[in-house]
């Protein structure tokens, strides 16, 4: 039960065949940084995630 809980917010709501090795790496920064990283960059690596999966 904790291993699902710890896993299920890493995957995006919008997982998109072909896009498995996506979220790990962007998962792995937000471990790695225990500060708030920047509001506006994290907002662009988003955004230009979409962009990459077409929505």
């Amino acid at each position: 039960r904790a291993e699902a809980a710890r896993s299920a917010p890493a995957k995006p709501s919008f997982a998109a065949p072909g896009a498995a090795a996506l979220p790990a790496p962007g998962a792995g920064a937000a471990a790695a940084a225990p500060a708030r990283p920047d509001a506006a960059a994290l907002r662009g690596a988003l955004a230009d995630l979409h962009r990459r999966l077409g929505l």
